[in-house]
C-alpha cells in the first residue's frame, strides 16, 4: 500500500487491518475469560492487576525476550548483551568498509588509527579518526540522549532495547 498508493491496496490492507483487531480482540476476551475461569480465593491480587495491565496493553518485562541469531540462543542478559556486542562487532568490522573510505585511510595514513589527523583538504582542520575507543560512561550516556519512538539506524534495532539493556544491567 505505501509502495503502490493505489486505491485497491489501501482497500485491501483497511480490511486486513480489520481481521487483526477483530482476531486480536477475540483472542484477548478469550484469554481474560480462561484466566478469570481459573481464579481462586488463593489468587494473588498482584497477579490479577498484572492481567488487567497486560490486557491493557502496558508489558511488564522484567528481561528482553530470548535472542537467536543463527542458531545460537540467549536467554541470560549477560548472553543477550554478548550476542549483540558481537553482532555490532561483525557490522563495524572493517571487512564492511567501503573501497572509497578504504581508499581514504590508505590515503592519509590511518592504518594505526591515531587519535587525530590533520585534514589538508578541510582548511587544516584538526579531525578526529574513526573508531577511537570510548568508555562505558559514553555509551551509558549515549543510550540515555536517544528518544523513543524513533525510527532504528541502518542495523534496525531500536533505541528503546538498548535503554531496556541499560535499565536491567543497572537492576543487575
Amino acid at each position: 500500500m505505501n509502495n503502490t498508493r493505489e486505491l485497491h491496496d489501501y482497500i485491501e490492507y483497511k480490511k486486513q487491518e480489520a481481521v487483526v483487531k477483530h482476531t486480536l480482540k477475540s483472542e484477548a476476551k478469550s484469554s481474560w475469560e480462561n484466566y478469570c475461569n481459573n481464579l481462586t480465593n488463593q489468587t494473588k491480587l498482584g497477579s490479577v492487576w498484572n492481567w488487567a495491565r497486560r490486557m491493557n496493553g502496558i508489558a511488564n518485562y522484567e528481561s528482553i525476550p530470548t535472542l537467536n541469531s543463527n542458531g545460537l540462543i540467549a536467554e541470560t542478559n549477560i548472553e543477550k548483551a554478548n550476542l549483540l556486542a558481537q553482532g555490532y562487532a561483525n557490522i563495524s568490522d572493517s571487512k564492511n568498509y567501503k573501497e572509497e573510505f578504504l581508499n581514504y585511510i590508505k590515503i592519509h595514513n590511518l592504518q594505526n588509527n591515531p587519535s587525530r589527523i590533520t585534514d589538508n583538504s578541510n582548511n587544516n582542520n584538526d579531525v578526529e579518526a574513526m573508531n577511537n575507543s570510548f568508555n562505558i560512561t559514553e555509551l551509558k550516556q549515549a543510550i540515555k540522549s536517544t528518544k523513543n519512538s524513533k525510527s532504528p539506524g541502518d542495523d534496525g534495532l531500536p533505541y528503546e532495547l538498548f535503554k531496556n539493556l541499560h535499565a536491567n544491567a543497572i537492576k543487575t
